[in-house]
């Protein structure tokens, strides 16, 4: 749906295949829909890289949690050529999400897979009675039968785990696995899709591969083996295909995935990329718990021991601390209900309180 909206409000995406379902819907009205400059601007100007940090909530919990919604907060870096995404882990959503990816720009990205991604295949019906106001009884093949074919499948690449902890720093991610003995899936399952190029199985134990103009290097941190990437075309389809693109999957109940992603701009060639990522400090054990201690390609320390809380440069991560929004270009405090925008001289001010827009141009500093 995001491409649909760029490509019929800004122009600078493909025309996508179909209006994304609800996209048609909009389509209706966009004709009549003027976008805000200040959005214009930010859609379509390119700005250096930059963090953005949001404090969310989880979907509405109908059963078996004493909090109707759960807290969560999500981490986005941007550069030119790949962005970085994640959330702390946990059950939030309990079928359309995975916790993090990489996804890396294409110029005509129609038919690729540019992301890489890992997650725990985790999949029961307490989950879904959790989230869904339906009888117990349909759960899970109600779910299954109702366009999420892949719910409860191995192999699928679609949905969190309560069983998943994630750190992200600028552009490293480093995801631990703690799945309990009796879990149907225990395994961890990597996406690495057919748009990859150059894949190398390094005997450091390091995977590199080159997405677009981006290099990356997933290190998983126990043994796995490989098997097709197959999907449903539909949710509705009764029998996978296979598109291309294969799974790394680790079946062992302590694991864990390490992400470095750079630029190809930032080394000579891929061979200096790799050269660099071998040379960064990393220790790690996967009993009692998996724990991490890792030197990012950008100089910052991270230490993560399933189950606390993660350490980067010394500092516990506490996003308990985050505004709502927070970044370069959007920014609105706890519970003000008041979204400031900004992008160069231009500032829009979106008070919910107050019921008002208000757009400024900013004096220059």
């Amino acid at each position: 749906m995001s491409s649909h909206f760029n490509w019929q409000l800004f122009g600078n995406v493909p025309p996508p295949a179909a209006y994304a379902i609800w996209g048609v819907y909009f389509a209706f009205a966009a004709e009549h829909y003027e976008v805000p400059e200040i959005i214009y601007r930010l859609a379509l100007e390119q700005s250096p890289d930059f963090v953005q940090r949001d404090h969310k909530r989880t979907a509405r919990r109908l059963r078996f949690d004493d909090r109707e919604w759960g807290l969560t907060y999500k981490t986005s870096y941007m550069r030119r050529d790949y962005a970085v995404g994640s959330y702390e882990g946990g059950r939030v959503d309990p079928i359309q999400s995975h916790v993090w990816d990489v996804t890396w720009a294409e110029t005509e990205p129609r038919g690729k897979h540019n992301t890489i991604f890992s997650l725990h295949p985790h999949a029961s019906s307490r989950v879904m009675q959790t989230y869904f106001a339906t009888y117990p009884e349909p759960m899970v093949g109600g779910v299954k039968f109702e366009g999420k074919p892949s719910y409860d499948s191995a192999d699928k690449v679609m949905g969190c785990s309560p069983y998943e902890q994630v750190v992200q720093d600028l552009d490293t991610v480093v995801a631990l696995y703690n799945i309990p003995a009796g879990e149907d899936y225990p395994q961890v399952n990597g996406f690495f899709s057919k748009d990859l190029r150059d894949v190398t199985e390094d005997a450091s134990g390091w995977i590199f591969a080159r997405g677009g103009n981006a290099f990356l290097a997933y290190r998983p941190l126990a043994p796995y083996r490989w098997i097709p990437f197959r999907h449903y075309n539909t949710g509705w389809a009764k029998v996978p295909k296979d598109l291309g693109g294969r799974l790394l999957v680790s079946e062992h109940l302590r694991n864990g995935t390490i992400v470095q992603a750079a630029s190809a701009s930032e080394f000579p060639d891929f061979a200096a990329f790799q050269a660099a990522i071998r040379a960064l400090p990393l220790r790690f054990s996967l009993e009692p718990r998996p724990t991490v201690t890792l030197r990012t390609l950008r100089g910052n320390t991270i230490y993560m021991t399933y189950g606390a809380a993660p350490v980067i440069n010394g500092r516990p991560v506490d996003p308990m601390t985050w505004k709502l929004f927070e970044g370069p270009y959007l920014n609105a405090e706890l519970n003000s209900q008041r979204l400031v925008i900004t992008h160069g001289s231009l500032e829009r001010v979106l008070d919910a309180r107050a019921v008002t827009i208000t757009d400024r141009v900013q004096s220059a500093r």
